[in-house]
């Protein structure tokens, strides 16, 4: 890191994870973000599915927010997951009433 050109960027939920102990030395710019409240994450995270061409209702976006503990990562990595995989156990793994996306 101390030779790099190009920024690092590292993203955690928690400043005191061990493995990223050796970049406390560094010059860095820390941006600490606090957690959305649920119901404008769900908001969000509908907007983000429109503009995807992904449908969900405000129940299905606030049981993601509650899954995630309100994580904005967690919920965007999920719902690309769910989008994108052409994993069959992915897929059987849902109920029908999860099936919520449309699958590309």
């Amino acid at each position: 890191a101390a030779n790099s050109k190009r920024p690092l960027i590292l993203v955690t939920n928690s400043q005191q994870v061990p493995h990223l102990e050796r970049f406390n030395n560094t010059r860095l710019l820390q941006l600490t973000f606090s957690r959305p409240k649920p119901s404008k994450l769900g908001l969000w995270l509908r907007m983000v599915g429109l503009v995807e061409g992904v449908m969900m209702t405000a129940e299905q976006a606030s049981r993601l927010v509650e899954w995630s503990g309100c994580d904005v990562r967690r919920c965007l990595l999920q719902l690309q997951l769910m989008v994108h995989s052409n994993n069959s156990e992915v897929r059987e793994s849902l109920t029908e009433s999860q099936l919520w996306w449309r699958w590309p």
